[in-house]
């Protein structure tokens, strides 16, 4: 399978999951919906907040609704200090996940799947360390929510949990 059409299944597979309208996201009405993943009483979204040049502005959202807890960045920047987009190879699919940095803590979206599974969730890392794996209970990954940012390419790899 080559690159083309494993990414076209990655993108089959994310719309036809989508419940979209029906998931809970911490979004501005004015900004379009990443990714976004019930944890339980907990949403983190991906908000694409415009466009600086030819980056996307995209944020790290997580807490309840109307009551935010983290925000990466704080303040929409060029993507590159703060966020990179990474792809996945696996047997009978594949995946892609966002990743944004602050200090010495990671904390990486993802959605994949292959053969007999199909996972997306959210990582937090300190110092390299995985601190949690959050499966989503609910989520909503539009069609082409990774496909047309421009954000820069993660180097450091990633292996959902």
């Amino acid at each position: 399978m080559n690159k083309k059409s494993s990414l076209f299944m990655l993108v089959f597979a994310l719309s036809s999951g989508a419940q979209a309208g029906n998931i809970k996201h911490l979004c501005n009405p004015a900004e379009k919906v990443i990714f976004t993943c019930e944890t339980g009483k907990k949403v983190a979204s991906v908000c694409m907040v415009g466009k600086q040049g030819l980056h996307s502005l995209i944020q790290y959202r997580f807490g309840q609704i109307g009551r935010m807890e983290i925000s990466i960045p704080e303040n929409p920047v060029d993507p590159s200090n703060a966020v990179s987009y990474g792809t996945l190879s696996y047997s009978g699919g594949g995946g892609a996940y966002l990743r944004f940095s602050r200090g010495n803590y990671r904390y990486t979206t993802y959605t994949g799947m292959g053969k007999g599974w199909d996972k997306t969730g959210i990582t937090v890392e300190r110092d390299n360390k995985l601190l949690a794996n959050l499966l989503c209970k609910e989520s909503d990954v539009p069609n082409d929510a990774f496909s047309r940012l421009n954000v820069p390419k993660d180097n450091t790899g990633f292996e959902i949990p």
